[in-house]
């Protein structure tokens, strides 16, 4: 279900109580696993161990400069894939962020940046991040998703006050009415389904 709340029942409870406050494991794992995978595998060839090591830390600039100075196809792997890290770093982001998770995706960008100097085209990932706290736009979407927030815990006290899943589906249909031009339309019309 939404965010924790000590109240909340998080056992079974009836279909009739209304299930707006819980999340679909059929769509949300994937996206979860998809959003959280290494951008970059760790090589498994014992000479690189120290790359690997590196990586599995999310230290990429290190792990770029010990895989430049390797030999071998394993490291020329490397070297390719951390080449293309910014490009797929930045496109996790805006998937993360067309899927109306601006936070996490803003968040991720900024936590990625510092680990990525020395990388080539890293400097993309700390100016699309202070683009997007630059626009109008995003700053809604941020507003947008801590107003979502509060409306899973609203709703969730609503369950629990016995209110018709018609009397949650009006409060989200509010909310997306205000987001609906927004990637939080989206994540907002699935608590109404």
């Amino acid at each position: 279900p939404g965010p924790f709340s000590p109240t909340h029942n998080y056992g079974y409870k009836a279909v009739s109580a209304g299930l707006a406050d819980w999340h679909d494991p059929a769509t949300w794992l994937p996206e979860r696993i998809e959003s959280t995978r290494p951008l970059v595998e760790a090589p498994r060839d014992p000479a690189l161990a120290s790359v690997a090591a590196s990586l599995e830390k999310g230290d990429y600039g290190k792990a770029w400069t010990e895989a430049g100075k390797s030999s071998g196809e394993a490291a020329a792997k490397v070297v390719q894939a951390l080449s293309d890290l910014p490009k797929r770093a930045l496109e996790r982001a805006e998937k993360r962020r067309a899927a109306g998770c601006p936070r996490e995706a803003l968040d991720g960008l900024k936590k990625l940046a510092p680990r990525m100097k020395g990388v080539p085209g890293a400097e993309s990932i700390d100016e699309a991040a202070k683009a997007w706290e630059k626009d109008a736009g995003f700053k809604k979407e941020l507003a947008g998703e801590k107003e979502l927030l509060a409306t899973d815990v609203r709703a969730a006290e609503m369950a629990a006050k016995k209110a018709t899943p018609e009397q949650i589906a009006a409060l989200w249909r509010a909310l997306e009415t205000k987001y609906q031009e927004t990637p939080l339309a989206a994540r907002i019309r699935s608590r109404i389904e």
